[in-house]
């Protein structure tokens, strides 16, 4: 790996994390959506400082290239993160079927008592 290559990776790595930190810190990002992030700028920033490492792993898996084992990561990562929305959105789904449901509650309760006046009124004062 060159110098060059070495900086390039380094300052991508280290702004992605930044800019990861400035997403969460303007709201725009929730933190527990942001680790899964972090651990792939973290990898991405580990990759010069130890690509020695990650050659000797690429070589006892199988890889011909050490690239290889790096696009091959990137597309676990893309599952992993799709996996991570998939669980999301589930639970949202969930989360907007019940606030639906009280809301449709509501608007029918208010129906009625917008219906019968009457009925609203407890304290019994005209």
């Amino acid at each position: 790996m060159t110098h060059r290559q070495i900086i390039v990776i380094s300052l991508v790595a280290v702004s992605f994390i930044l800019l990861v930190l400035e997403l969460i810190r303007r709201h725009k990002m929730r933190e527990r959506y942001s680790m899964l992030w972090f651990f792939i700028a973290v990898a991405a920033l580990s990759v010069p400082l130890l690509y020695a490492a990650y050659a000797w792993v690429a070589r006892k898996l199988g890889f011909v290239e050490v690239n290889n084992l790096f696009f091959f990561l990137a597309i676990v990562s893309l599952f992993l993160m799709s996996l991570q929305f998939s669980v999301a959105l589930s639970s949202n789904y969930a989360r907007f079927k019940s606030l639906a449901q009280q809301i449709g509650l509501l608007e029918n309760r208010v129906r009625e008592l917008e219906a019968d006046p009457q009925e609203g009124d407890q304290t019994g004062r005209p």
